[in-house]
């Protein structure tokens, strides 16, 4: 297993990163199928949950990643570099990229009418309210980054704390943020925004951390059973209209991503983990491989069933694709520039069961 990272826990990157593209590219498929066969996929599933999958996995790997670093006055900064290294280079890409794109051909892209102020929000992770009231950056995929920004900070205030006190004190604060929030008015829109309940599938994924260090380790068959279970539950929820929220998502997520941690290593294909490496690229570039080939279809007047899905896995195809190419050629380098101007630390990680050694 590979020094730092937790193979099962790279594979549902990559779950979870192919399920919010395969929402997409079935939801832009739609119109191509009058039949109606590709809707009924779209609604099949619960796509959407790997939003909540990404969460539960982030408040994880901050407690997992961070083991070298709690009670140290230093610790706030070396964490806050850390993250911004792994999010805002691909991030800020994607974003001119779109800025780029909005600018010279308005009409390929959904998100238009935002001004300069939007704009330096949406890169300074800073939330802001659309004209319909919607809370999202001008790039909208980048509503979750704005989530995960304000997590770390909360996280790196708490990090000079020993790992036990400072579990405690997010805890509180993230709760009591989520209490406060039918206090907010509506027009505090960051206020709004960062006591959303959605706060508690990251405190789900701290608590299996910390259920993690603790050693236990689950029999095979029922970590098997838990993700079944869960998986099931969340399904049925969704085929019975029940409406998604943390506890609807967030717990189910939270039962896979224990399941795939509290245990024997589980096995995974080089070529999973590699899509798992690429999961942040895949998250955030899938649009632009949708957009050309949406444009390649209406030109060829693609029309019917066959045509719908083929779009769907054509451009599923070219973003996961795409999403490698952005990994291994501009965010795993230019992250790695970046780390290497960090000061050397030396890292001793909290004991994790079997399946995170």
């Amino acid at each position: 297993m590979r020094a730092g990272k937790i193979e099962s826990v790279q594979a549902l990157r990559a779950f979870a990163a192919l399920s919010v593209a395969i929402l997409h590219v079935l939801h832009d498929a739609i119109p191509l199928d009058p039949s109606g066969h590709v809707q009924r996929w779209h609604n099949a599933l619960p796509w959407m949950s790997g939003v909540d999958l990404f969460f539960v996995i982030s408040g994880f790997v901050m407690v997992y990643a961070s083991a070298d670093l709690f009670g140290c006055r230093s610790s706030p900064a070396t964490f806050m570099a850390r993250r911004l290294i792994r999010i805002v280079p691909v991030y800020w890409a994607a974003t001119t990229l779109f800025l780029v794109v909005a600018l010279a051909a308005p009409a390929r892209v959904s998100e238009t009418g935002f001004g300069l102020a939007e704009v330096v929000m949406s890169y300074l992770f800073l939330p802001a309210s659309r004209p319909d009231g919607t809370i999202q950056p001008i790039y909208s995929l980048g509503w979750t980054l704005n989530y995960e920004m304000f997590f770390y900070v909360v996280f790196a205030a708490c990090i000079v704390l020993p790992r036990r006190r400072a579990v405690v004190a997010i805890v509180l604060l993230l709760g009591t943020a989520m209490a406060l929030h039918p206090l907010v008015p509506p027009h505090a829109t960051a206020l709004v925004f960062w006591t959303d309940s959605i706060l508690l599938e990251f405190l789900l994924g701290v608590a299996v951390a910390v259920i993690a260090t603790r050693q236990i380790s689950l029999a095979t068959p029922l970590r098997v059973g838990l993700i079944v279970t869960a998986l099931t539950l969340l399904v049925a929820a969704h085929l019975g209209e029940i409406p998604s929220g943390p506890l609807m998502t967030g717990v189910p997520m939270s039962v896979v991503v224990a399941a795939a941690v509290l245990g024997r290593p589980i096995r995974v294909p080089s070529t999973l983990l590699l899509l798992g490496d690429a999961s942040y690229a895949l998250y955030l570039v899938h649009p632009f491989a949708m957009r050309p080939v949406g444009f390649v279809w209406q030109r060829l007047h693609l029309i019917g069933p066959a045509a719908g899905i083929l779009y769907a896995a054509t451009a599923l195809l070219l973003a996961i694709i795409g999403a490698i190419c952005m990994h291994l050629g501009f965010e795993r380098p230019v992250g790695a520039w970046l780390r290497s101007r960090l000061p050397n630390r030396r890292v001793s990680r909290t004991a994790l069961p079997h399946a995170a050694a």
